[in-house]
């Protein structure tokens, strides 16, 4: 009987004592969420760093206690400390799959770059020394290597939801898209980290999906398990089968993942995506060459086909059930799913208008309105109404002389007929009631009236209707439309030959309106910055020959900012400053106007009158005045030398400069002679370790030495001149290097191909270490590294008519 009070003693302490601990934890974590949230980024981190290493902080409450350690850590800009700290946490949960995870989330989010300083890296390091490197590719392996810890210690793992969530995590962290995408052939090796890269981390261009070595897309399968994937794309694909078997509510989301990577891979977009040509769909089908693996023959696609870029070129191909994404969109659009079969349908829609198949198109428009409504602003409905009924629109113009009867290009689909009408604009009022508006010194500006740039858009939106004059000409033009609801473009000829603007109106029969402004020309005003002038031209728009005793009105304006409201006009933020004057071209055409008479604060509206009835304009634009030499000519410049650009701890580094003007057309006599300059020198780590002022010699030079202590910090060093004492600004500097130098021993050749080798073909290396003396390396460890560079023999601009 004593032997079992004893035990439910000891049984009753041990419940106290977890507990105090487990209301411990709580009670931390409590203070540094509050901590955390007032700002007080250090003491939160101090608190949260405790509650993971001397606690057992386990479970979901531990993964966000880590997550919000790195958050504190990144609000201070201490990210140095991070690395530290995750791995101790990994260290001490190697069995907690969610602090595994977490983890593995924070190395994905932790800036990717840092200086080695002395063969030690640090994070996100400013120091002025050292050598830069980027960890993308290191964070990334040891993410999803604890991420591949978390999957073995997880198998038993009854929150289903969970542990669903976490597997579609992994798949997103080892799947790569759009540039990336060709690196899934790839099996990262998750034993090992790889090296911290030099510089910075560039992407390759996507030059198209890849290939096998007979030219076939490489095409990646269902593994059966992770240990037995053979590249990183099976693996990814593992994992998403996995998603839906564990969470069945998730199925038709990770099968969406998957068609949203093949259609990236297989599209006909692609072609446009990475250099099909601006023209893309641009054309008939019928027209232009024959090509069954081109834009023209979009329209010829069967469903189980696919025109897409691969990394051999374009071309036409027949895909497997398995990653054809049409076939696999109508799978999900069938599911019973609030979100993805919807979006399935509009996918499929936006997949057959690329293919140029708009019959098809409008089907799975109609069948996404009829199952799920027509969407925000009836949005489905308009692109439904895109394809099926008539519509024309301008297809831009630019200016035209006079004289001549100007065209305009006119794109239409499905309708049959088209009434145009051509209105006069009295451009001249436009513009005197512009200045106007602005010489009323407007407590508020009308934006609208003084963009005369995009007087266009309030003319046709009734904004600027006055302006719109009488009607000088409408006649009606029959068109024939191209079948499957495809494009057609005409060209418009129009009888508008007089000088001046004119509004042109084309109402498609049953249909919608379209607008453009017509310009006809017989006048140009050519504006050209010179060195602290500006230059203008007047000319005759058809050939070229100057206007002279042109009346050149210039009108500029600025608004003025006020410091406070005024008293009586409290609404009041700015005032507008006006300026106006007028000048005659001489007989050459030309004006030439410096910032006396035309200010570089305002923005100028410039017309050109004459007496035989000339006209035209040329703004609102700004005017600049060009200091072309002076900034280059008058810089000051300090150029620095040392005795040697590497040097060993206890050696002496001696060092000269020179400053001067970069006048090099005047003599060598300095203008900064006698001078002081303040020197100084930064280790790797950006300590100072020198500060000495210096007289410049009769030329302009300074110069001096320092001795490198033995313990001298190894990396690159900066030297550089100060000329202003209380406030520095370097004018120049230069740097060098101390490392711990050990003569070779041994070199090291490579032997490769002298002859190009083509994609999918072995390249053979040898790899030869030889002593000084003659004698071969033996029982060595090698460490390379293959790289492959892009080469492109096109000496052509790759665009049309260029």
């Amino acid at each position: 009987m004593r032997h079992i009070t004893l035990s439910l003693i000891i049984l009753f302490s041990f419940s106290i004592f977890c507990f105090s601990q487990e209301k411990s934890i709580s009670d931390l974590r409590k203070q540094a969420t509050k901590l955390q949230k007032d700002g007080n980024w250090k003491d939160a981190f101090q608190v949260y760093e405790s509650l993971l290493l001397e606690r057992a902080d386990t479970g979901q409450g531990g993964a966000d206690d880590l997550k919000n350690a790195w958050l504190c850590l990144s609000r201070m800009r201490q990210s140095k400390l991070v690395d530290d700290l995750l791995e101790k946490v990994v260290e001490k949960y190697p069995e907690d799959w969610r602090i595994l995870v977490s983890a593995a989330r924070v190395y994905n989010q932790i800036p990717k770059w840092g200086m080695m300083i002395d063969d030690e890296f640090i994070r996100e390091s400013r120091s002025g020394g050292g050598k830069r490197v980027n960890t993308r590719e290191r964070d990334r392996v040891r993410s999803l290597s604890l991420m591949e810890q978390a999957l073995n210690v997880s198998a038993d793992e009854e929150d289903k939801k969970a542990l669903g969530s976490f597997y579609f995590e992994f798949a997103a962290a080892i799947g790569r898209g759009g540039n990336e995408a060709w690196r899934l052939q790839d099996l990262t090796d998750l034993t090992k980290l790889p090296d911290y890269h030099e510089g910075g981390y560039y992407s390759a261009r996507n030059v198209g999906t890849p290939v096998d070595a007979e030219g076939a897309p490489v095409y990646y399968e269902i593994s059966p398990s992770w240990k037995e994937a053979k590249n990183d794309g099976e693996r990814w694909r593992f994992l998403l089968t996995e998603v839906a078997e564990i969470d069945s509510a998730r199925t038709a989301e990770a099968k969406y993942q998957w068609i949203r990577f093949i259609k990236g891979q297989f599209g006909v977009q692609t072609m446009r995506s990475w250099g099909g040509g601006r023209f893309f769909g641009g054309h008939s089908p019928e027209e232009g060459k024959e090509n069954e693996s081109g834009t023209y023959e979009l329209h010829t696609l069967d469903e189980t086909e696919t025109i897409a870029r691969l990394a051999t070129g374009i071309k036409r191909i027949k895909l497997p059930d398995e990653h054809n994404h049409i076939k696999l969109l109508k799978q999900v659009a069938s599911l019973d799913d609030k979100k993805y079969p919807e979006n399935a349908l509009n996918d499929l829609a936006s997949i057959f208008e690329d293919r140029r198949q708009y019959p098809k198109a409008a089907k799975h428009w109609q069948q996404s309105i009829e199952k799920f409504g027509p969407g925000n602003n009836g949005w489905k409905v308009n692109r439904l109404n895109q394809i099926l009924d008539n519509w024309g629109r301008f297809d831009g113009t630019q200016t035209h002389p006079a004289g001549e009867n100007p065209s305009v290009g006119f794109v239409f689909r499905n309708g049959e007929e088209v009434k145009l009408e051509a209105y006069t604009i009295d451009v001249r009022k436009l513009l005197d009631d512009v200045k106007a508006h602005l010489k009323s010194n407007p407590a508020k500006l009308d934006h609208q009236q003084i963009s005369i740039s995009n007087i266009g858009y309030s003319l046709v939106n009734d904004r600027m209707k006055k302006y719109v004059g009488e009607m000088v000409s409408d006649w009606e033009q029959r068109l024939e439309p191209r079948k499957n609801h495809w494009d057609k473009r005409i060209d418009i000829v129009t009888p508008l030959t007089k000088p001046g603007a004119y509004l042109l109106k084309a109402k498609m029969t049953d249909g919608n309106v379209s607008h453009i402004i017509i310009w006809v020309s017989d006048t140009a005003i050519v504006k050209k910055p010179l060195n602290e002038k500006s230059f203008y031209f007047v000319g005759d728009a058809l050939n070229g020959n100057p206007v002279d005793k042109a009346n050149v009105e210039f009108f500029g304006y600025r608004v003025e900012y006020l410091p406070k409201p005024k008293l009586l006009q409290p609404n009041r933020r700015y005032n507008v400053i006006t300026k106006q004057f007028a000048e005659f071209t001489d007989e050459n055409g030309q004006i030439i106007l410096g910032a006396d008479r035309m200010p570089n604060q305002m923005q100028w509206l410039v017309t050109a009158t004459s007496d035989d009835g000339r006209f035209a304009y040329h703004g609102f634009s700004g005017v600049w005045y060009n200091k072309i030499y002076d900034p280059a000519y008058k810089m000051t410049k300090a150029i620095f030398i040392t005795d040697r650009p590497v040097y060993r701890p206890k050696q002496e580094v001696h060092f000269k400069a020179w400053i001067r003007h970069a006048q090099y057309d005047k003599s060598d006599d300095s203008q900064f002679a006698g001078q002081k300059f303040k020197i100084f020198i930064n280790n790797p780590k950006g300590e100072k370790i020198y500060e000495k002022s210096l007289e410049a010699d009769d030329y302009g030079g300074i110069s001096d030495k320092i001795m490198l202590p033995e313990d001298s910090t190894l990396g690159v060093y900066n030297i550089y001149v100060d000329r202003r004492q209380r406030n520095p600004f370097s004018i120049g500097g230069n740097s060098f290097r101390v490392e711990e130098y050990k003569k070779p021993e041994f070199e090291v050749s490579i032997e490769a191909p002298t002859e190009p080798v083509m994609l999918g073909e072995k390249v053979p290396a040898k790899v030869t270490a030889k002593y000084l003396f003659g004698a071969p390396v033996q029982n060595a460890t090698v460490k390379y590294k293959v790289m492959r560079s892009e080469h492109d023999s096109r000496w052509f601009a790759p665009m049309p008519w260029d």
